[in-house]
């Protein structure tokens, strides 16, 4: 797909602005989406999912959580290139040291690394991402490509841009827009959140609406009115009765009656199945992990550290998974047209950002020399960064000449006799 192709896909995707594809989101069209989604015709179900500030990812709270924390744990991450161990057969230090250098002169002048992690990451609950790879340049362009311009010839066949982004079969598209793998960063994951978060959000949707149906009925108490015995104007008392009813000022004649209507019945099934329907996705979109959910909230109760832990290791997964497709699709090509016929012995990867544990690590070799134990200077100076020397030992004090007591010089004196 060229740069002037991808221009013109957001030009035919415009009439798509005007598409809402929340509205008439019954649980029958979330059937039909879900039928296509497995077909490969993706346009609908993709654009129900993803659509800018319409779409189901920004509009339902839950799925927003775990989008975001997901990818942004993901994107705080830094690259490097890495080279195998020394125990590997292969390994040459001066190979290596050589294709470490020129991937990371690569990677370096690559436009949209970031922006191209960022869309390899919504495979986690989308299912699949697609990055087109230009490299018909000296430095390397990734783009990001709508998901809603794909089509799949079923489940796991090949894939087809769909410039139009109808809603089209792979057959329906000509041969010439199949797409080209070796130009292609795809990622693929087979248990997406997408039927979970797409059939919570419509079954939320229906709790919330008869929720508010509920508290339109019975949010307002009310009751029934009795006009007083013999009275004159029973139409005029109607109307009267009813503005009081619905909360208006009025006055009624001596002798009436007001009966309130039995209590509603008990409202709390209303969020103990909207908390039922958040549960079922949150646990699905940390992999189960999230069990914090059970945990009291609130500053110190360690909930929070427990989900940041569980959203570190989901995103230390996703870096793993991405790294070894871009290991397969841009570091072999590199590495193959500078070092041909050479072991592959670089490599790009994704790697958590450590934080600084220097003072925990002295507070620890402090207590180790207290306790009578060393601790090498090579190994601290690794750890650490710092060029750390033995300080020398401190100079002898000075020998000091006893001094005398004023004492010993004085003769005894002897007692006094009365």
């Amino acid at each position: 797909m060229s740069r002037s192709l991808t221009a013109t896909l957001k030009a035919w995707n415009r009439y798509r602005d005007a598409l809402n594809p929340r509205r008439g989101l019954t649980l029958a069209r979330a059937a039909r989406l879900l039928e296509s989604y497995v077909r490969g015709d993706y346009a609908d179900v993709m654009w129900t999912l993803g659509a800018p500030a319409l779409g189901i990812e920004s509009a339902d709270a839950d799925l927003l959580t775990i989008v975001t924390r997901r990818r942004a744990a993901l994107v705080e991450m830094e690259w490097d290139i890495r080279t195998v161990s020394e125990s590997d057969s292969r390994y040459d230090e001066a190979l290596a040291s050589e294709q470490r250098a020129a991937l990371r002169r690569s990677y370096e002048r690559i436009d949209g690394l970031y922006a191209a992690i960022a869309h390899l990451a919504t495979a986690a609950w989308r299912g699949f991402a697609h990055v087109e790879i230009d490299a018909r340049t000296p430095d390397i362009r990734l783009t990001p490509v709508n998901q809603w311009n794909i089509v799949r010839d079923g489940t796991t066949g090949r894939w087809r841009y769909n410039p139009q982004a109808l809603s089209t079969s792979f057959e329906g598209l000509p041969d010439t827009h199949t797409l080209d793998a070796t130009s292609w960063l795809i990622r693929e994951v087979d248990t997406p959140l997408c039927a979970i978060a797409l059939v919570k959000f419509v079954r939320e949707n229906l709790v919330e609406k008869d929720w508010d149906a509920f508290i339109e009925i019975f949010g307002l108490p009310n009751g029934v009115v009795t006009a007083p015995p013999d009275s004159p104007e029973t139409e005029k008392f109607a109307e009267v009765a009813k503005a009081l009813h619905e909360g208006a000022d009025a006055a009624l004649p001596a002798g009436s009656t007001w009966t309130p209507n039995p209590a509603p019945r008990d409202t709390s099934i209303f969020g103990a199945r909207l908390d039922h329907l958040q549960r079922k996705l949150i646990l699905a979109g940390t992999g189960g992990l999230l069990t914090s959910l059970a945990m009291p909230q609130g500053i110190g109760s360690g909930a929070a550290q427990q989900q940041a832990d569980v959203f570190a290791r989901l995103a230390t997964g996703d870096a793993r998974a991405i790294s070894e497709l871009f290991q397969r699709q841009i570091d072999r090509v590199l590495l193959s047209q500078q070092f041909p016929g050479q072991p592959r012995l670089a490599y790009f990867a994704l790697t958590p950002v450590e934080g600084d544990d220097s003072a925990a690590y002295i507070d620890g070799v402090a207590k180790l020399a207290a306790a009578g134990y060393a601790v090498d200077a090579a190994e601290i100076s690794e750890h650490l960064g710092w060029k750390v020397t033995p300080a020398p030992a401190p100079a002898p004090a000075p020998f000091l000449q006893r001094r005398s007591n004023g004492n010993q010089n004085r003769k005894k004196q002897p007692k006094e006799t009365p």
